[in-house]
């Protein structure tokens, strides 16, 4: 299932954070976005994931876009199960 041109504007617009944002989980303000292989704690992996990444002690932070394509993978994922 593929997002309309007038979806994906839409998210494109609301789903982006200015940076620096403060880490969830160490409170630096060192979050930096980054693409690129990403690894879930459920064993997912995605390649070409765009998403923050804390520069201070590695944690990810997911915008809306990010999430989508998580989603996306994992309901593949469990189709080929």
């Amino acid at each position: 299932m593929s997002l309309s041109p007038r979806k994906k504007a839409v998210l494109n617009r609301v789903a982006k954070f200015p940076e620096p944002l403060p880490c969830p989980e160490c409170g630096a303000l060192a979050q930096k976005r980054v693409r690129g292989v990403c690894t879930l704690r459920d064993g997912t992996v995605i390649r070409n994931l765009s998403r923050y990444r804390c520069t201070k002690c590695g944690a990810n932070l997911f915008d809306d876009e990010a999430m989508a394509e998580i989603r996306r993978q994992r309901s593949q994922k469990a189709k080929a199960s």
